[in-house]
This record gives C-alpha cells, sequence and structure tokens, in this order.
C-alpha cells in the first residue's frame, strides 16, 4: 500500500484508511472461514476508497509485471494468497535503472534478499538499501539531515 500511495493511486488518507482496516481485520481474524471473511470485509472498505492509475511505475509482486489502469479497480486489491515474485520485481526494476531501495514493513527480510534476487554482481551498494525497521534511527538521524557517507 505504501508503493500505491507513492506512485499516486491511493491518496494518503485512503492508503491508511486501507492499511489500518486490513491490520484491524488481520488482528481478529481467526478459525477456517477467516480469509474468506477477511477478504469480503476488505473488499467492502477498498470500495469506499478512490484509487486510479498509478502516475510511477508500479511493479504488481504477485504477477511481477508492471500495472497501469488496473489499480484503479478495488478488486485488483483484492488478491487472494500466492506466490510473490520478490525476486522477478526486484529484477524488473534494477533493469529499469532502479538503484535505491526502501522497504517500508515489520523487518528487513526484503531488503537483505536483495543481494541474493538481484543478477550476480548487481548487490545494492552501501548505503542503498534501507528497510524502515532496520534503519529508522538512519533516516531519521539530525532531524532529517543525511548521515555521514550516506548516498544523497
Amino acid at each position: 500500500m505504501a508503493a500505491a500511495y507513492a506512485a499516486g493511486v491511493f491518496s494518503l488518507a485512503d492508503g491508511c484508511h486501507a492499511v489500518g482496516t486490513l491490520a484491524r481485520l488481520l488482528d481478529g481474524a481467526l478459525g477456517e472461514t477467516a480469509p474468506q471473511a477477511l477478504r469480503t470485509a476488505y473488499g467492502r472498505t477498498l470500495a469506499t476508497l478512490h484509487p486510479g492509475p498509478p502516475r510511477l511505475p508500479l511493479v504488481c509482486d504477485i504477477t511481477g509485471r508492471p500495472v497501469g489502469a488496473e489499480t484503479a479497480e478495488p478488486g485488483f486489491w483484492l488478491a487472494g494468497p500466492g506466490t510473490r515474485r520478490f525476486a522477478e520485481v526486484a529484477a524488473l526494476l534494477h533493469r529499469d535503472g532502479v538503484r535505491t531501495w526502501l522497504e517500508l514493513g515489520p523487518a528487513d527480510t526484503l531488503t537483505r534478499a536483495l543481494a541474493e534476487d538481484l543478477p550476480p554482481g548487481a548487490a545494492p551498494a552501501p548505503g542503498a538499501a534501507y528497510a524502515v525497521a532496520r534503519d529508522w534511527a538512519v533516516l531519521n538521524a539530525g532531524g532529517g539531515t543525511r548521515p555521514r557517507g550516506a548516498p544523497v
């Protein structure tokens, strides 16, 4: 959802509403019927939002392909469980020139995976991959000043 907001698909308010609703639903989801009930409840929330096509490149972690106008449909955001194609997405973004990476999440799992998932010799340079959970102090250092030695 953070990437969708950054790409202009959702307003900040809509993105926060979606993430908050999903967190609340996941917190209470128990039992065998939980996945379908969760999708139904989350779908009701998504139907109240106003997504649009991305204004910046956005890649789907399920298909591993760039997306466009389909992101304006609430159903796009209800993808069921499936394989997430992080390695394919990272390789595609690298081929397109991405060299700085930011992971917004509770851990640094994907940031650590970059070295393995990018083409040989293409691991991120020191200071080019950040995970908020791991590097919050670095990103917040000095009230917004960049840490010494960090890329601009």
